[in-house]
């Protein structure tokens, strides 16, 4: 195997390793260490990482391999110059050469080295280098390898960036839902409850009637009047009739509106309990426009479930909401009586 097809073998197994390094710097940065000595054909690779006034060995392979975490001072060392100066440096001999610890470099055997840059959002954070005990034991055609190598691990140190930052946001976007869900339920009494995921919304109770289908404002009648048979059914007076047909009329009238038409269905269950699930495909409705939509009559958010939302509250005990880029669920429910305000509830616990 002639050079040239070697080291295109080496850099084409590298490539396969870090795609299944699953992301993973630590694993990544072994890959790189181990197949830039590999390529150089160098007697040890090492990514040092500057910290403060020192350079550390953040992953080491070959004759260096056991010394992962040794620090070298950033002023004496030829790593630390090339992260000052941003710019590859080599040293053809050790022994003649003024830049380098002459004597530090006899303990590990080192008499040339090749040290590259790592340049990660606009800083030079560190070097990959290789070395050997042999003098003038790099090429020029090495460099341009390492030079590739050490941009694999920029890749690999940007998609852990981004992995991570996407990580935080959804930390801080399950944060915010936490917070917005404990408000929302405290200026409506417990009346609304804010759902994370389906597993939230409450299990189905006995079918009353059939699946309603909302679509071009057809079926909303035969909902209101659905439930309002239903209620009548579980014992519930005429104004409480009145209002969970009222409630369903508006959960329907916004996902054929703002979500394009969806599907309805009526339970009952023990105690007088009426429950009223609509579903939809719409948008959704966007977590900042929730408040408004709460406390003001009439509010729309061009979205799924904007209209309305307040006058649903007022007309039923509880309101279920499940909302998302991929629509919305409203699940509505009302008992025979109307429940002890929560302030009042709780007086009583």
């Amino acid at each position: 195997m002639n050079e040239t097809v070697r080291r295109q073998s080496i850099l084409i197994a590298t490539q396969h390793e870090i795609a299944h390094a699953e992301r993973e710097l630590d694993a990544v940065l072994s890959i790189v260490t181990r197949r830039a000595q590999e390529l150089s054909e160098a007697d040890g690779a090492v990514v040092e990482m500057a910290d403060g006034d020192e350079m550390v060995y953040r992953s080491a392979s070959g004759s260096a391999a056991q010394q992962i975490g040794m620090r070298l001072s950033r002023h004496t060392s030829l790593s630390g110059r090339c992260v000052g100066e941003s710019r590859v440096l080599s040293c053809e001999d050790s022994e003649t050469d003024p830049r380098v610890n002459r004597e530090a470099c006899r303990k590990v055997g080192l008499r040339s080295m090749v040290v590259v840059p790592l340049q990660f959002l606009g800083q030079t954070i560190g070097v990959l280098k290789v070395y050997s005990s042999r003098p003038n034991a790099f090429g020029d055609a090495v460099l341009p390898l390492l030079e590739m190598m050490v941009s694999l691990i920029v890749a690999a140190m940007s998609a852990v960036s981004e992995a991570e930052a996407r990580k935080a946001l959804s930390i801080s976007e399950a944060r915010q839902q936490t917070l917005l869900r404990d408000v929302l339920a405290s200026v409506t009494e417990g009346k609304l409850r804010l759902c994370s995921c389906a597993d939230d919304l409450p299990e189905p109770l006995t079918p009353f009637g059939q699946p309603v289908t909302l679509a071009e404002r057809m079926g909303l009648c035969e909902l209101r009047n659905l439930a309002q048979e239903a209620a009548r059914f579980a014992g519930h007076p005429e104004s409480r009739q009145s209002d969970i047909a009222t409630a369903a009329s508006e959960a329907g009238m916004n996902a054929m509106v703002h979500g394009g038409g969806g599907v309805a269905r009526v339970f009952t269950g023990a105690n007088g309990i009426v429950r009223i699930r609509v579903e939809d495909h719409g948008s959704g409705i966007a977590m900042e426009n929730l408040p408004k939509a709460t406390l003001a009559r009439g509010f729309s958010t061009k979205a799924t479930l904007g209209h309305g939302l307040k006058m649903m509250l007022e007309t039923s005990d509880r309101l279920y909401l499940l909302t998302g880029p991929s629509g919305t669920t409203v699940v509505i429910e009302q008992e025979e009586n109307p429940p002890l305000p929560a302030w009042l509830a709780d007086a009583f616990e």
